[in-house]
């Protein structure tokens, strides 16, 4: 996996996701999906719903198109937990699911990544005084830190734009530190998800046209 590749991988996320979003509007439309101003959103009037729809076929189009499982062994692990993440919210989105069923999702899907992918927080230096972690702990402290992410991104969501701004900083952050670090595939990761991301905010400060 060369750099090329990582900038075509990008590219194509984006376009998929900028594509992707016209007809989700029509559809979220037509079905009368709407999300309304209320609490801490900031927005005034409805919007259609089901963006994340676009975002997800885009880094999954695009990781199935560039990426190489053999080389790449995790990526399955952690597209199963997307896709959990991804039917929560898409069912949330629609219906309203309880919280407990939301935690309860969210948690299976942090467990998927680090248990069954082996991607732990072990780091010794991540708190002043603290020794590295046994595998045990090491699982946990990861599944609290996935959990806590996923819920403070769904906090800031009611702002529009705040979010996937958010999204797109971190994943290029965490893309440049990877390629810096020699991981090239989970910078290809990064930062095909930072173009599907890219293509909704696009979207959504160009016209308001719809929320994730």
């Amino acid at each position: 996996m060369q750099f090329g590749g990582i900038i075509l991988g990008f590219l194509t996320s984006l376009a998929i996701s900028l594509l992707a979003i016209p007809s989700i509007v029509t559809v979220a439309r037509n079905k009368k999906l709407y999300d309304k101003p209320q609490g801490r959103k900031s927005r005034r009037r409805e919007i259609p719903i089901l963006g994340g729809l676009a975002i997800f076929a885009g880094t999954i189009i695009s990781l199935a198109l560039f990426s190489d499982v053999y080389q790449f062994p995790e990526l399955p692990y952690i597209i199963a937990g997307s896709v959990i993440l991804f039917f929560i919210g898409i069912k949330d989105d629609i219906l309203i699911i309880a919280p407990w069923w939301k935690l309860s999702g969210q948690v299976l899907a942090a467990m998927i990544v680090s248990i069954m992918a082996g991607l732990q927080i072990k780091s010794p230096n991540m708190l002043p005084g603290i020794n590295e972690p046994g595998h045990a702990m090491a699982i946990l402290i990861t599944v609290l830190v996935i959990v806590f992410m996923i819920n403070s991104f769904n906090l800031i969501d009611g702002i529009d734009g705040l979010a996937s701004g958010i999204g797109i900083c971190s994943s290029l952050l965490l893309g440049w530190i990877f390629i810096q670090s020699g991981l090239v595939y989970y910078a290809l990761l990064s930062f095909i998800f930072c173009g599907s991301l890219l293509g909704f905010f696009i979207t959504m400060c160009s016209a308001g046209r719809i929320r994730s």
